[in-house]
């Protein structure tokens, strides 16, 4: 009877551990993503989340101990796509003599990232705006920007009209942007990262930023957790293994 106890408690306790490293995995967003995500996991049992934060255990080789990344309950999308850069990607002069012409095209101008950008743990400005000029999203009501709302930015793109109507990645008219059915995960808290780099290279972004197609971004519940010093190899192994 003793014995039967004991064998019992034995496959408990194993499930408890087991169950913890699961739940622990999705409460920290462990480092390293994708193929590489079996390489080891944070020590589960720990003195002090500091201790927990720097410690490794030998984990099984299988990526099924871990949960899919699905169930992290975090979206990686693709920077904006606009089909010619020179014409929707302005500086910041031509931003404000936009927004000198009329006051509306503000509402329209987003600051932009571009991959370049974004540095180990932060960014640099360069002046880089947005025309969003976007194409709407159905699914959400949202409806294209109505270009003659806009006569100042729509004078602006007719400069370059000949080769919008040229472009391939384009709306429902050529001066709509593509469309982008994560239009308004731009505004949320998100993690910018270039496309290619050597070393993870990422941004926290608060600001709203737009970023460029040269980098992607992560929005959604849990990103807070990947905050930590572990965001560096996170990042890095999503960016190899996970791109959209």
């Amino acid at each position: 009877m003793t014995k039967s106890m004991n064998n019992e408690e034995s496959t408990l306790q194993e499930g408890k551990f087991v169950e913890s490293r699961r739940t622990f995995l999705k409460g920290t967003a462990y480092s390293v993503a994708g193929a590489t995500l079996a390489a080891g996991v944070f020590k589960t049992v720990a003195d002090t989340p500091a201790e927990a934060e720097g410690k490794f255990t030998p984990t099984p080789e299988t990526l099924s101990f871990y949960p899919p990344l699905k169930e992290w309950d975090i979206k990686i999308n693709y920077g904006i796509k606009t089909g010619f850069n020179e014409a929707f990607i302005i500086d910041g002069k031509i931003k404000d003599e936009l927004i000198a012409k009329d006051k509306k095209s503000a509402d329209i101008i987003k600051p932009l990232l571009r991959g370049r950008d974004i540095k180990k743990y932060s960014y640099e400005f360069a002046d880089k705006w947005l025309i969003n000029t976007h194409n709407g999203v159905s699914s959400q009501e949202i409806l294209p920007v109505e270009i003659d709302d806009y006569p100042a930015i729509k004078n602006h793109l007719d400069i370059y009209y000949d080769k919008l109507l040229k472009r391939g990645d384009k709306g429902i008219t050529p001066y709509h942007l593509r469309n982008c059915a994560y239009l308004d995960e731009f505004e949320k808290e998100k993690i910018v990262y270039s496309e290619i780099v050597q070393s993870p290279q990422f941004h926290i972004d608060n600001n709203r930023f737009y970023n460029e197609a040269s980098s992607f971004f992560m929005t959604g519940e849990n990103l807070k957790y990947f905050k930590s010093t572990s965001a560096p190899k996170f990042v890095n192994g999503i960016s190899v293994a996970t791109r959209p």
